[in-house]
């Protein structure tokens, strides 16, 4: 994929108070409606605030606390609280102000969890059905319009998905509204592919990356949706050298957001030497695809048995404890598009837009070709894919 620059989402410029609302977080603290409340300040910031709160309709209550390295902190409790879930994505919304500055922002109540194995989502057992998806586009690049956000939504439910992975970059804020209104699960990454231990072990490249950590995780607190926090997708994990960045970002997201689960995606197998740091293991697994055995005559029958074995050597580690996600499984292909002398890849981009990509050799004269055509999905059964000219 390609890791875009510059600036291709929404800039306002804004005129601050003195003394001005930076942004405000929610934390669900019980699932009867008591939540935990976090006001950033910037500016000329008082030692104590005088300031009003009122959750959805009810009436504003007068409040004071203290503030301390330019934030205020309070409990309170929603009158008539609804949960959010997949199910029934219920959302609230909070309003401060002060002195002519105020700030409103939706929240869920939800609270998720890795327990013995499993994902708990408000307590209950959680099974996640999704796919990967880049956000970008043949036309708009980076810069999607909100229609193709929605379209996008619009697959996921016709697929009776329940969960998205951002792969493998942070996703655009209308997005995840959109995810938080019509019950999406979220996995949301910084941006990485394949670095190695060149990259790991880079000073640039470790600041870079607790940076993006930072504006991820104020970018995305408040959204319901977003369940997991991942990084490093396919990164040298089984480098020794390259742990200490792991050990880090791992570290980093536990104190900039405690409520979500950490994972990361691995294609290492029982090489990896970082599962320890993370709440979920997740792996990127190809088998029957990228075959052990490339003469086998059903490369299918390969899938079971390397994923089984992978769960059983997760329970030798002592990893038996942890969920387990398969993050990416599948072929570089589409089903039914058997070339005899090439193989095909299939390159997902937002509003039903694919790029299809054939490497071909010639087994008569070995010459090497490879061809990239742009197709849309028709949702036609007959034909699923229609060339865009």
């Amino acid at each position: 994929y390609y890791g875009h620059g510059g600036i291709y989402r929404s800039v306002e410029l804004h005129e601050l108070a003195p003394c001005s609302f930076d942004r405000v977080e929610v934390r669900t603290l019980s699932l009867d409606g008591r939540v935990g409340v976090k006001l950033l300040l910037s500016g000329n910031v008082p030692e104590k605030l005088d300031f009003t709160c009122s959750f959805d309709d009810e009436a504003p209550q007068s409040m004071t606390a203290a503030v301390n390295d330019g934030a205020l902190e309070f409990e309170a409790r929603i009158a008539n609280p609804a949960l959010w879930s997949p199910e029934s994505p219920r959302l609230h919304t909070v309003r401060l102000e002060a002195d002519g500055e105020a700030i409103v922002e939706r929240f869920g109540l939800r609270t998720i969890r890795a327990e013995k194995g499993r994902l708990l989502l408000n307590d209950a057992p959680l099974k996640l059905l999704g796919v990967c998806r880049h956000e970008t586009h043949p036309q708009f690049g980076p810069a999607l319009p909100l229609q193709l956000l929605r379209e996008d939504v619009a697959f996921l439910r016709e697929l009776h998905c329940n969960f998205v992975r951002g792969s493998h970059y942070q996703q655009d804020p209308r997005f995840l509204d959109l995810c938080d209104r019509f019950g999406i699960l979220v996995w949301e990454e910084g941006i990485g592919w394949g670095d190695n231990e060149t990259h790991l072990t880079d000073p640039g490249f470790r600041s870079g990356q607790l940076r993006q950590q930072k504006w991820i995780v104020a970018n995305s607190f408040n959204h319901p949706s977003v369940i997991l926090r991942g990084f490093l997708n396919e990164g040298d994990s089984e480098s020794l050298p390259g742990r200490a960045l792991y050990e880090t970002l791992a570290a980093e997201l536990r104190r900039l957001d405690p409520t979500r689960p950490i994972t990361y995606a691995s294609n290492h197998y029982e090489r990896d030497i970082n599962f320890d740091l993370v709440d979920v293991i997740s792996l990127n697994a190809y088998p029957g695809w990228y075959a052990e055995d490339r003469e086998a005559v059903r490369p299918l029958g390969e899938i079971a048995p390397v994923l089984d074995r992978f769960i059983a050597w997760m329970d030798q580690q002592g990893f038996g404890d942890k969920p387990f996600i398969v993050s990416e499984i599948g072929a570089g292909g589409i089903y039914g598009w058997d070339f005899k002398w090439g193989t095909t890849g299939l390159c997902p981009l937002g509003g039903g837009y694919f790029y299809i990509s054939q490497n071909a050799r010639s087994k008569e004269t070995k010459q090497q070709s490879s061809t990239v055509r742009l197709y849309r999905w028709t949702g036609d059964a007959d034909a699923p894919f229609r060339p865009v000219e």
